[in-house]
């Protein structure tokens, strides 16, 4: 990133084990790090700051390696991906950073539900952009069966993404 990096750091000690079992959350031989964790944005010109999002304390990974956050280009800007566990039977939540110009800021999501500091996808989906709107793939809930994509327009200025359209996905 030209104008800076997103870091997530720990402020106690890391605990690192497998998980043992496989569940939702991944395969016995996955990884479960825990500690409490601060996100920061250091800017290119070496001035960090603590970005507030709510807490995160475990990260559930399929390799003991530092990790990667994924980077999604919109036309103006760019955004970070936060999720602390790659996959889950429902749906994988992440936190969203959007970066430009030496700023960041954490995104949050508007529906018709109400506004979220976070939001997911479904497992074995990937956030795309296409025509500088996030494309989101909804995972399948508990009595729920339809499946949906969901259209973000970003707002940067106001860190928002506002739902702008859901369709439902037909096998």
């Amino acid at each position: 990133m030209k104008s800076g990096e997103v870091l997530v750091t720990p402020r106690s000690a890391e605990t690192v084990e497998n998980l043992g079992a496989p569940s939702c959350y991944g395969t016995a031989e996955d990884y479960s790090i825990k500690a409490d964790y601060d996100v920061f944005f250091k800017s290119s010109d070496g001035k960090k700051r603590l970005i507030k999002l709510p807490e995160i304390n475990t990260f559930i990974v399929p390799e003991n390696k530092q990790i990667e956050l994924p980077v999604l280009n919109f036309d103006a800007f760019q955004v970070v991906i936060i999720a602390p566990q790659y996959t889950d039977c429902h749906g994988v939540s992440f936190y969203m950073i959007g970066i430009k110009d030496k700023v960041a800021i954490p995104f949050k999501f508007k529906t018709g539900d109400g506004t979220s500091e976070s939001f997911s996808y479904a497992p074995n989906s990937e956030l795309i952009i296409i025509n500088n709107q996030l494309e989101v793939v909804q995972g399948l809930a508990a009595g729920n069966d339809e499946q949906k994509k969901l259209v973000f327009k970003p707002d940067f200025k106001n860190g928002t993404m506002q739902l702008v359209k859901s369709t439902t996905i037909r096998d």
